[in-house]
């Protein structure tokens, strides 16, 4: 995680990341709130993030 200042900046990065890919991130914003900084919970929903399938209609640059 080097080169980031926190945790939640990370997982928000992460998320728009996301979203930008086309991935349903339905209620992360306001489960990555609710977390704070706890470290648990925050590493769970970055894994969450991670397992979320890519649009299919996301063009797959190879």
């Amino acid at each position: 995680m080097a080169g980031w200042a926190s945790l939640p900046q990370l997982v928000r990065a992460e998320l728009k990341q996301r979203r930008g890919e086309g991935c349903d991130v339905a209620g992360f914003e306001e489960r990555i709130e609710r977390a704070g900084d706890d470290r648990e919970r925050l590493m769970e929903l970055y894994r969450e993030l991670m397992e979320l399938p890519v649009s299919p209609s996301f063009p797959i640059i190879g």
